[in-house]
């Protein structure tokens, strides 16, 4: 299937000033841009947007769903998508909590994307595993190899039971786990963390030095 989206100012690459385009699409992929007058073809459906603002789609990579749990009615996969479109956004990257159950399993990654396809999604939807302290290598393995996009782990108490904070040791031993995945499978991934070290209330970095608070 092919189409040509056009308007007088369309965003091109990295040029600074936005010009008349079309933007062919073959089979929902760019594969040319062309004149904006440029004849589109046989059989060819053309969306022109005339003086609006044709751009590439935003990714926001923070996202909290919160889908599924009790809330749902308010905040779900239906209206954090929707409303991600309303701004301009068609990627987002759902963390892996304050969902119930978080993302740290394969089982609960598939909980989620069972959840999030019963859902009416409005644009592309990404996933994040968590990392935790009580999880299983095998877990952070499988969750690669089932195509989440990246991890995120908290030094510091997340306000969430199920969610509990790594030590620095545990940062280690996750990156690990990661560097075994890329020399198996040549694949990158990344990992994010909250960096904040609770030295007073006994977390789970609270013996951390200065010098390794900040390294970390």
């Amino acid at each position: 299937m092919e189409k040509v989206v056009r308007g007088k100012r369309v965003v091109v690459g990295k040029e600074p000033t936005p010009r008349p385009a079309s933007v062919r699409v073959r089979d929902g992929k760019i594969v040319a841009i062309e004149a904006y007058d440029a004849p589109p073809g046989d059989e060819v459906a053309v969306l022109d947007f005339g003086e609006d603002l044709v751009m590439p789609g935003l990714v926001d990579s923070h996202v909290h769903v919160n889908d599924p749990i009790q809330n749902t009615p308010w905040e779900g996969f239906d209206s954090a998508t929707a409303s991600a479109v309303w701004g301009g956004v068609t990627t987002v990257v759902d963390m892996p909590l304050n969902s119930d159950p978080v993302t740290t399993t394969v089982a609960r990654l598939n909980t989620k994307m069972d959840t999030a396809r019963a859902r009416k999604l409005h644009c592309d939807v990404a996933f994040l595993g968590g990392i935790t302290p009580d999880q299983a290598e095998d877990d952070i393995e499988g969750l690669c190899d089932a195509g989440v996009v990246g991890f995120k782990s908290f030094l510091i108490d997340s306000g969430l039971a199920a969610f509990q904070p790594v030590s620095e040791e545990g940062v280690r031993r996750a990156m690990g786990v990661l560097r075994k995945v890329r020399e198996r499978t040549g694949r990158e991934t990344v990992y994010m963390f909250h960096a904040e070290v609770d030295r007073c209330h006994g977390g789970a970095n609270a013996g951390a030095d200065a010098e390794g608070a900040d390294g970390a």
